[in-house]
């Protein structure tokens, strides 16, 4: 029997912690990573939750970028898919009497063998709207929120509407939260987040750069400079009192800190739409089963990259040669025209 998280070692303790997971038929989902592909630096940066109005900056190399927030579609029905079909149960947990789904259930060893389940988004789209592309990653795995001060699961209540607010019942801290405005519009059965990214009770500190590579923190309220503390540490201004929090994504553009993940989590209502096509007997033939070994894992996400590479070269190539055609063009043009 383990004695400490597979994922992050951290030990479970003489009595380990326990949650249902569940907020009536809904259920709790940890997003574990997430991240899309600058357009600039080509790296991967962490996105801390729902990014949905249209842009995104890169935490690598600090680019402003477009961002395809349809990605969150696909995104999160495979994240209902993970919360509705894991095992141990291999019918998932939200079974049907009557409607096995276990023998083609590509989700029933999460709990069981695995942690969590990868999907990787990596499509270039060309439409009347120009190109658009969708890189976006994530893993998910059940679980119940946890307290960010003691990693003790929170008393949650949700009302309805996208709001929710947690208590710890350890350290007594308390925090509001809301879905961004048409994040349901991309997935209806989303109920509920918990992320920093998307909590109320408290404003992120502004970041502010002198235009000479200089970056700090400010007072969200009077626009004074704050001091540096730590991530997800709260900082109160001296001149006006306004407590503010200290996002990651802030914390490492002053710190100069390498961009790390913090997961978050969503809640899901109902059986997934997947469960719906495996009730048909639909597959899907890039929905393989969990890899057998972290080995096996680390092998898969190594040929992931190498594609990646490649498909970025075959790209720059290609647009390479069609700003060189046109360039011969222009000149071809202006020759005849002498």
């Amino acid at each position: 029997m383990r004695s400490a998280c597979l994922r992050c070692n951290t030990p479970f303790g003489a009595t380990p912690l326990t949650a249902s997971g569940r907020v009536g038929a809904s259920i709790w989902v940890c997003i574990t990573e997430c991240d899309f592909q600058c357009r600039g630096c080509g790296l991967r940066s962490p996105l801390h939750g729902f990014d949905v109005d249209g842009e995104v900056e890169c935490q690598r190399c600090g680019l402003n970028q477009a961002f395809d927030t349809s990605q969150w579609k696909e995104t999160l029905e495979h994240v209902h898919a993970v919360g509705d079909l894991s095992g141990p149960n291999p019918e998932g947990r939200h079974p049907i009497p009557g409607a096995s789904i276990a023998a083609n259930n590509p989700h029933r060893n999460i709990g069981v063998e695995h942690t969590q389940s990868d999907h990787q988004q990596q499509t270039t789209i060309f439409d009347g709207s120009g190109m658009r592309q969708q890189t976006l990653r994530a893993a998910a795995s059940p679980g119940h929120p946890l307290c960010q001060a003691c990693r003790t699961p929170l008393d949650v209540q949700v009302d309805g509407r996208g709001g929710a607010e947690s208590v710890c019942p350890r350290c007594g801290d308390r925090a509001r939260y809301a879905l961004p405005p048409g994040a349901t519009a991309l997935h209806p059965p989303l109920v509920a987040v918990i992320a920093e990214e998307h909590r109320l009770d408290r404003p992120a500190v502004r970041v502010a750069s002198d235009g000479g590579g200089a970056v700090a923190i400010r007072c969200p309220s009077c626009g004074a400079a704050l001091p540096l503390t730590s991530a997800h540490a709260l900082a109160t201004c001296a001149f006006c009192k306004a407590v503010a929090r200290v996002p990651m994504r802030a914390w490492c553009r002053v710190s100069g800190e390498k961009a790390r993940f913090e997961p978050f989590w969503v809640l899901v209502a109902g059986p997934s739409p997947r469960r719906a096509e495996l009730m048909r007997g639909d597959r899907h033939s890039d929905e393989p089963e969990e890899p057998s070994s972290p080995a096996v894992h680390a092998i898969a996400q190594q040929i992931q990259g190498q594609v990646r590479r490649t498909q970025a070269i075959v790209w720059s190539v290609v647009i390479a040669t069609v700003i060189l055609s046109v360039v011969i063009a222009v000149l071809v043009n202006f020759v005849d025209w002498g």
